[in-house]
């Protein structure tokens, strides 16, 4: 009779992010992955079949993740539009540091495949930043001519260099946009 787990693909995905952290993406095997799940080989394959298809499920864990973060600061969070701003900030900083080195090793001959296209993570990010300015001007924090729609993308954009490139700390971004959206 075969071992039943339950919720063997957030196992896997949890043990091959510990052995990543550990390690490098480079070296997590499949085989070092059953292992350290305690099932066999072919049980990893038939949740990821390639090494492509875990870093595409790590990818998409880790923003579902953040944006379960994300929704509660639209909710019930009592902090400043900065410190939110601030936090989703953090997420996308972690996602370049962790992330980036291991989609150009796996994807460095090929070009990313339909699934692990940028689009619906982007707009899930505009959309719960849109949400973010929207409140903040709703209740007086901060004051902006731009829709939020368009603050939102100068915002991630912004976020998504200062990411890439460490040319400016979110401190500098924050003091920027203060000016900008005085109330």
């Amino acid at each position: 009779m075969p071992k039943i787990i339950e919720n063997l693909d957030v196992e896997i995905l949890r043990q091959a992010q510990f052995i990543i952290g550990q390690k490098s993406l480079e070296e997590l095997t499949m085989r070092d992955l059953a292992r350290s799940c305690d099932v066999a080989l072919g049980t990893i394959y038939n949740y990821y079949p390639t090494k492509e298809t875990l870093l595409e499920a790590l990818i998409r864990d880790y923003w579902e993740q953040q944006f379960i973060q994300f929704d509660d600061l639209t909710k019930r969070d009592e902090r400043s539009v900065y410190q939110k701003l601030e936090i989703i900030y953090s997420s996308v900083e972690t996602f370049f540091a962790q992330y980036k080195e291991m989609m150009k090793q796996v994807y460095a001959s090929q070009p990313l495949p339909k699934t692990m296209s940028r689009a619906p993570v982007v707009e899930a990010l505009l959309h719960r930043l849109e949400v973010l300015i929207q409140q903040a001007q709703d209740t007086a924090e901060i004051k902006a001519t731009l829709l939020s729609r368009d603050l939102a993308t100068f915002v991630l954009s912004n976020f998504s260099s200062m990411a890439k490139m460490k040319l400016m700390k979110f401190d500098t971004f924050e003091n920027i946009l203060r000016a900008l959206l005085q109330p």
